[in-house]
């Protein structure tokens, strides 16, 4: 394993893992591997930085991190305060969390629209969490995406809540044109930039910089889209 890039020199080294473990990709991983390396690049770019990425099995890849082997990892780590006091973590560079879906022709756009609606939920999701704020709404529970949304699909049920990455793929898809993401991202997880608490503080200023900037561009967005991977 190479050893960190020289940040003195402004050369860093980020090491990912390509399967994305503990991620439900829907088979995307590649997807979210090449958005990511295409955004790094282009963030470098940007901030006049060398940007290395490196593939790490992902059973080694916060440990190496730990030993310092690399300066700083992507992973969908979330930011508790618990973790903070290991990682500094960037902005999330791409969202992971659940959004409503529903069928195309809805008017609806927040889950405070859907008085009296059946919406599903599927296992190891945080949907309930969000549709319970709303107690009139009746959650079905389903054991797979397909199931839910074959039957949003078929008018059975009225929408569903599910990871945004798996709900882009299917509206895009299967159901292009029959259904649609209705809303945001309902939290804010996702894949993030960590390092060291305080190992490398300006190349997490730089990350968010850049970032900023190319969001601002609309080139964040051209890449999204490349890696169809659009929110």
């Amino acid at each position: 394993m190479a050893c960190g890039g020289d940040y003195r020199n402004g050369s860093y080294t980020i090491a990912f893992d390509s399967a994305w473990f503990g991620i439900d990709l829907m088979g995307q991983q590649n997807n979210v591997s090449g958005f990511s390396r295409d955004l790094l690049r282009e963030i470098g770019k940007k901030e006049k930085i060398k940007l290395s990425l490196s593939p790490v099995s992902w059973d080694v890849l916060v440990a190496n991190l730990k030993s310092k082997q690399y300066n700083a990892i992507f992973s969908s780590i979330y930011p508790y305060l618990f973790n903070q006091t290991f990682y500094d973590f960037s902005d999330v560079y791409l969202l992971t969390g659940p959004v409503l879906v529903l069928p195309a022709d809805s008017s609806f756009k927040s889950i405070a629209q859907l008085d009296g609606k059946e919406i599903a939920v599927v296992p190891d999701s945080k949907g309930s969490i969000y549709l319970e704020k709303n107690p009139s709404i009746l959650i079905r529970n389903y054991d797979s995406i397909p199931d839910a949304l074959n039957d949003v699909a078929a008018g059975t049920i009225d929408g569903a809540v599910i990871e945004v990455l798996a709900a882009s793929a299917y509206c895009k898809n299967i159901y292009n044109g029959k259904l649609k993401i209705a809303t945001a991202p309902l939290n804010d997880e996702g894949i993030r930039l960590l390092t060291l608490d305080q190992g490398a503080p300006e190349l997490i200023k730089a990350f968010n910089r850049g970032l900023a900037e190319l969001k601002k561009s609309g080139a964040y967005t051209t890449l999204l889209e490349k890696w169809s991977l659009g929110q």
